[in-house]
């Protein structure tokens, strides 16, 4: 009998739930389009319209959204890992759409991050690549490490250097036979004193090549010394980053280059994938103070990409 009474009663609350829902789902719906098109007549556009009439539909029907965001997260979320991205933060993928620049790193990122030895000038009888790898040996940078890589490629000695010492965002400093040499970019051989005429090395990154400076400190007048080499690798661009680039434009994405490279390097790359911007010479540790700055100048939302460990603060 009781089974017999809850059957009855179940079905009297469902036929009342479907004559309900007769009339009340395209009430909603109606209140939805009624707002959906008053948003329009007062002049407003069609994206604040269709946020006001979907709100109508929420607000009258929560248990849609509850349902809607949880799935809506997770198929992100595998989206992501699909494309190799790792989400860690919900709140990062709900605000994704608010970005209005998007700041690259340059060395691997923009570029494929894989530099190759192009050019070797010697100023000095005892400088080839050999002493050049040397010098480079226990360096960590990409550069270094191309340069020691093609050394490897041909038969020959490649010195032990003594009282190695590497300076981030800078270059490198070693012991090598009776004298003492520094490799670097341009700025850290002038912070060393020596002052050489750098046309060559120029005239390379004006193709687009990184210039690596190699230069000798005598030991009694360690406040200068004297340029013994010079040499210039090349990063391409990866074959996606114009097209990257261009999709961000598209979508009204301002883009930025961030680099430690020198401004005629950067001019180079930054032209051959069309971006309008690039921002030069900034060491490592302080490449998060641009971030800071660009936030100043009043852009809602900023992101960073990069490949390394420096660019993690950032």
């Amino acid at each position: 009998t009781l089974l017999h009474e809850n059957e009855v009663l179940n079905a009297s609350v469902s036929r009342f739930s479907e004559k309900a829902d007769h009339i009340f789902v395209p009430a909603v719906l109606c209140v939805a389009a009624v707002t959906f098109l008053g948003w329009l007549l007062v002049g407003k556009d069609v994206m604040t319209g269709a946020l006001a009439g979907i709100s109508v539909l929420v607000v009258a029907c929560p248990g849609t959204l509850e349902l809607a965001a949880p799935a809506a997260f997770t198929v992100g979320l595998e989206k992501g890992v699909d494309n190799n991205i790792l989400i860690r933060r919900t709140r990062a993928m709900e605000q994704a759409y608010k970005i209005d620049t998007v700041v690259l790193d340059k060395t691997g990122t923009i570029t494929v991050g894989r530099p190759d030895v192009t050019d070797i000038i010697a100023l000095d009888d005892d400088f080839d690549l050999f002493l050049a790898a040397s010098i480079e040996k226990y360096s960590e940078h990409p550069l270094a490490k191309a340069i020691c890589a093609a050394a490897a490629e041909q038969a020959g000695e490649i010195p032990e250097p003594r009282a190695f010492e590497e300076i981030p965002g800078r270059g490198v400093q070693a012991a090598i036979g009776r004298r003492t040499y520094v490799a670097g970019n341009q700025a850290f051989m002038e912070a060393k004193g020596i002052e050489p005429d750098f046309e060559d090395g120029n005239a390379l990154a004006l193709k687009g090549k990184i210039v690596v400076y190699f230069a000798a400190i005598e030991r009694e007048s360690p406040a200068g010394g004297e340029l013994v080499g010079v040499i210039a690798l090349r990063d391409g661009p990866r074959p996606t980053s114009l097209r990257a680039v261009t999709m961000l434009e598209n979508m009204g994405i301002d883009v930025i280059m961030l680099t430690g490279d020198n401004y005629a390097t950067s001019e180079a790359i930054r032209k051959e994938v069309g971006i309008d911007r690039a921002i030069a010479q900034v060491l490592p540790h302080d490449k998060d103070k641009v971030i800071a700055n660009i936030q100043d100048d009043g852009r809602k939302l900023v992101a960073m990409v990069g490949d390394g460990v420096s660019d993690a603060e950032a």
